[in-house]
């Protein structure tokens, strides 16, 4: 989806993914900033909160 121009997707896809790896982050980061939206820039911040506690 983030290959597509479809960012919306993939972190729609993320938001179901109950472990994430760091592959998935990396590619949720780059939806976000493919968005350039308050919301995505806040969906960052919130996950990027929970990276030390889940790596």
């Amino acid at each position: 989806y983030v290959d597509n121009n479809l960012p919306e997707k993939a972190i729609d896809l993320f938001n179901k993914i109950q472990n994430p790896n760091d592959v998935h982050m990396i590619l949720l980061f780059n939806s976000c900033a493919q968005l350039k939206t308050k919301e995505a820039l806040d969906l960052v911040k919130k996950i990027s909160n929970q990276i030390p506690k889940s790596f």
